[in-house]
């Protein structure tokens, strides 16, 4: 009973991981201004993620150690750096300029930790875990291509939407021909946090394809999904999800074509997918150019106003992140408390929403944990990497197609975060992560195929 109630929680996590449900605890208001990243919530994906590890933890009460250990993948070494990363981001609490936002962060990360052992620890059949997660980011993607062709949007308290509009200020736009086009958003805070989760949903989409490709319902389902993804993800004119697209793609190519031969791949259906993607990609471009072709070119080329003013930002805001990280380099400011540190050295002479995070998740998270943070962080990196090298060595032997291309999908999602913030600050980005881990380092399921 517990492990179907654990498998369905994980299906509905999946599913609804990219809407924005959210119960507010605090708000900080600095000079009348919210502060937005000092905010304090809690999510529905999120009480749906402690509900996954309760049951999990609960299944196990009695075999603590070989949850932890045999049926999670967890090797000593690597569990000890992730309770120490944990300890270590409460412990900097005592440093923090708000130690309880601080705190919930390591709250977050154990719970993102402890997400990977309970699905890792679960057994189910890998084509709908696959299909609940891109089926759940093909509604947002429907919801971003509403919003682009309507130039307007709803706001909902239940879905976590907030209404834009294209007339007002701090919405992200492009200004084009002397007038104002809203970006799509999706379900999403930002067009570039939804290009980026766009990225991941097509690579995640293409990766379904080369696995399950040869049966009809699914090869239709995940053409259909990579398509609608692949569009919003134009819509979002994201350059940094279109980067990441493009890394991701490459890099799962160059894997699956380096194993063909072990992992038997059928090149007759391989051929048959691959030109039905591209077909599809070249026809999607075609019409959205030919529709919007001041807009692309207006974003492609940076010359307008705000895309000066946008890259003018992001230039700045790098060189702000270096002045932090040379002004607390063993210890950091404090995980979550990066933009009141600016606001503080700055004695709130802007208002506190002026003061945004660097665009560039390492550099966030070498200013906000210090050396002895970040060195925590890469020792998990490295040994990670080891853990998943060596399960695709597995995958390769069973012929487990969607193994492989799953690293493809982390270096998409990775590639995107050289750009972007919300990986660390935002929920989002530790669920997501710890859901593309858990696929990557090894799920438990007897019904996986290939071409």
């Amino acid at each position: 009973m517990t492990s179907k109630a654990t498998q369905y929680l994980i299906y509905t996590l999946f599913f609804l991981l990219p809407w924005q449900t959210v119960y507010l605890l605090r708000e900080v208001f600095v000079g009348g201004e919210k502060w937005h990243y000092g905010t304090i919530s809690i999510y529905a994906t999120q009480v749906i993620a402690l509900l996954i590890i309760c049951c999990s933890g609960w299944m196990h009460h009695t075999q603590v150690c070989k949850w932890l250990k045999v049926r999670a993948w967890m090797q000593p070494s690597l569990f000890l750096s992730c309770v120490a990363i944990c300890l270590y981001i409460i412990m900097s609490a005592l440093w923090s300029a708000d130690p309880l936002l601080t705190l919930l962060y390591g709250v977050k990360i154990a719970v993102g930790f402890l997400l990977v052992l309970a699905i890792t620890s679960a057994r189910y059949d890998t084509r709908y875990v696959l299909g609940t997660l891109v089926g759940g980011f093909t509604l947002s993607a429907l919801l971003a291509i509403g919003q682009f062709a309507l130039q307007g949007d709803f706001s909902s308290t239940l879905l976590g939407l907030s209404k834009h509009e294209a007339f007002q200020g701090g919405v992200s736009v492009i200004e084009a021909d002397g007038g104002r086009w809203l970006r799509a958003y999706g379900s999403f805070p930002h067009p570039n946090m939804l290009g980026a989760v766009m990225a991941t949903a097509t690579i995640l989409s293409i990766g379904g394809l080369m696995s399950y490709g040869k049966q009809r319902c699914w090869r239709r389902f995940f053409l259909i999904t990579m398509t609608v993804c692949f569009t919003a993800l134009l819509m979002s004119f994201s350059r940094s999800g279109l980067i990441a697209l493009i890394v991701g793609a490459i890099a799962m190519g160059i894997l699956l074509a380096q194993q063909r031969n072990e992992l038997q791949i059928n090149m007759a259906v391989l051929k048959k997918i691959s030109i039905g993607l591209a077909g599809t990609c070249a026809m999607m471009v075609a019409v959205l150019w030919i529709t919007y072709s001041d807009l692309y070119t207006t974003r492609a080329q940076a010359d307008a106003r705000l895309e000066r003013l946008s890259i003018n930002e992001r230039t700045s805001q790098v060189g702000e992140a270096l002045e932090v990280i040379k002004s607390n380099p063993i210890l950091g400011t404090g995980a979550g408390t990066y933009t009141k540190y600016l606001a503080e050295i700055d004695q709130n002479a802007e208002p506190i929403w002026k003061y945004q995070p660097v665009h560039n998740t390492p550099l966030l998270i070498i200013a906000e944990l210090g050396v002895i943070g970040v060195a925590l962080v890469i020792l998990i990196g490295v040994q990670a990497v080891v853990k998943i090298r060596k399960n695709i060595a597995r995958a390769v032997e069973k012929g487990h197609i969607i193994k492989v291309a799953m690293v493809g999908v982390l270096i998409t999602y990775l590639t995107a975060a050289m750009f972007d913030h919300w990986q660390w600050d935002h929920h989002m980005g530790t669920l997501l992560l710890a859901i593309l881990i858990a696929y990557a380092c090894g799920m438990h399921d007897k019904t996986e195929r290939s071409l």
